[in-house]
């Protein structure tokens, strides 16, 4: 950031406690925004109470044309009879305009009990992003209209994840920023700021509104001049997908066990695409650099998504090969088992995992626990997005994924010869023609020590780095993972597989990667052959 955002920063910090900046960060890029062109920018601060959400819009008073405590349809455009008769609202008094204003606070509107009401307004704010309002009132002679460009910055608690109206009708328009809770220590810190700067309180906003108008107006023509670098581009693409799915509408019933009651709806990437390169254009003006701008982008859009389906997907991402149950996946996520199925559930709908194990998984009635993993078309793309998240990367395809070719295994650091990617034969992973010379391999790649014990004695030029494995590679050196070599020796259970490597004569692992052990799919097959020549016997 530049110098003006470190002020901003600075200053913010004398009075309010700032254990994460990024909201601060992502809500003056929202008013640079404003001033630029294209659709409008939503950006929604989700917080506990009294987390720092109304000191940081309070900042951006003094840029914004508007700011409201609370909304409501009237609120946002009616008609006042009487002898001074005319339009009011907040979209009357800003006009036919561009224009920034701030709601204090948006949990009131998800807390009213007068859903035709909340939906009504969330209709009108719909049709303020586009661009254009027309409502009929009865008192009015005649329609009202409203035509301009709406920049809105709100604060709302995480209660918000709890309204499916809100989610369903209103999500698509808004980017999240999460501010994490405090711990204790920080908590403490908090409140001896509060009660320390409570008599400076007005100079110290006075002076954070002072800084956050200077240092928008050195951004905003810095902003309108640049031009977003491809891969940059390619990053902020990887994050709009991705959210797409993970917040697409599914609807559930209202009562009982609240069964999924419809196909799910899922929105296309370009309006979340548009908002996020806004949002990066804002950052740069402001002086952040490339990768930080990134990863400000990429944390508005995946905090878009409800947080538990947010939390289940990052957990599937890291999980590498195993599949977890939901116990587990419910641990991770720091959830309760059930808000883990039903997100679980939910994300199985839209496409983006799957689960094995019996239909209803309630361990006490002797159910089999449901184990989950990533799958489909987005899979790939799912996990590099969030693990780029962790790593803090630009982008987690980069660089990116060669094109399939048949007998080739691709990772990012696979071997080249000649500037193509190397076969397997060339790396030394060709099965053998015979059985016979299958055997002399297996055992000369993974001699036995004189101890009796075997170990992993694949040399470096035999290992891939962890990557990516060809879902279409030839059988010759396809790499099987512990599912997929139980699947092949028709075993059910781990302890099974491992019972057979105690015996001394099954394969020692090609590879040990993060995911766990990996055979080569011609160790496996000369497994099978060997069992398919001995008398069969019940496994012990």
């Amino acid at each position: 950031m530049n110098e003006r955002m470190g002020a901003v920063m600075e200053s913010l910090r004398r009075y309010v406690f700032l254990r994460d900046t990024d909201h601060v960060s992502c809500s003056v890029a929202t008013g640079v925004s404003a001033e630029l062109g294209g659709d409008p920018l939503w950006t929604m601060l989700v917080g506990a109470p009294s987390s720092g959400k109304t000191e940081t819009i309070r900042s951006l008073d003094d840029i914004a044309a508007d700011h409201v405590s609370e909304i409501t349809a009237p609120g946002l455009l009616s008609w006042t009879p009487g002898k001074r008769a005319r339009p009011t609202g907040l979209l009357a008094r800003l006009g036919n305009t561009s224009a920034l204003a701030t709601i204090a606070d948006f949990s009131t509107v998800l807390a009213s009990s007068d859903r035709g009401q909340r939906d009504q307004l969330f209709a009108l704010l719909r049709r303020a992003y586009d661009g254009e309002v027309t409502r009929e009132v009865g008192t009015a002679p005649e329609p009202l209209r409203w035509r301009g460009r709406l920049t809105l910055i709100a604060g709302v608690t995480p209660t918000v994840d709890n309204y499916s109206s809100h989610a369903d009708a209103l999500g698509p328009r808004w980017l999240y920023i999460r501010i994490p809770e405090n711990g204790k220590e920080d908590r403490r810190r908090a409140a001896q700021m509060a009660r320390e700067n409570q008599p400076q309180l007005k100079e110290h906003r006075a002076r954070s509104r002072e800084l956050v108008s200077a240092a928008v107006e050195d951004a905003v023509p810095q902003a309108r001049a640049l031009l977003l670098p491809d891969t940059m581009s390619e990053a902020l693409d990887d994050a709009a997908m991705v959210t797409c799915l993970g917040r697409a509408a599914v609807l559930r019933e209202g009562y009982g066990r609240r069964e999924i009651a419809a196909l799910p709806t899922i929105e296309e990437p370009p309006r979340l695409t548009g908002q996020l390169a806004l949002l990066a254009r804002s950052l740069l003006g402001l002086g952040f650099d490339e990768d930080e701008t990134i990863r400000l982008c990429r944390r508005a859009a995946l905090q878009a998504m409800p947080e538990a389906r947010c939390r289940a997907l990052r957990a599937l991402a890291v999980s590498s090969d195993d599949e977890p149950p939901t116990a587990e996946l419910a641990r991770r996520m720091g959830a309760d088992r059930k808000v883990a199925r039903f997100a679980l559930e939910e994300l199985a709908t839209v496409g983006v995992c799957r689960w094995r194990g019996d239909e209803s998984d309630d361990e006490e009635l002797g159910k089999k626990p449901r184990h989950w993993r990533l799958s489909g078309e987005n899979a790939e793309l799912i996990a590099a997005v969030f693990r780029a998240e962790e790593s803090g990367t630009k982008s987690g395809k980069h660089p990116p994924t060669p094109p399939k070719t048949r007998g080739v295994l691709h990772t990012s650091s696979h071997p080249r010869i000649d500037g193509e990617p190397a076969t397997q034969a060339q790396i030394g992973l060709e099965q053998p023609s015979s059985p016979g010379d299958d055997e002399t391999n297996r055992h000369t790649r993974h001699p036995t020590p004189p101890d009796g014990k075997r170990r992993n004695t694949a040399t470096a030029a035999e290992k891939p780095s962890v990557g990516v494995l060809e879902e279409e590679a030839t059988p010759n050196g396809k790499l099987l993972s512990v599912k997929d070599v139980l699947e092949r020796l028709g075993l059910k259970y781990r302890q099974q597989l491992k019972r057979r490597r105690d015996k001394g004569d099954f394969p020692a692992p090609f590879d040990e990667t993060s995911g766990g052990p990996v055979w080569t799919d011609a160790q496996i097959e000369a497994v099978c052959r060997e069992d398919a020549g001995k008398p069969k016997q019940a496994d012990s």
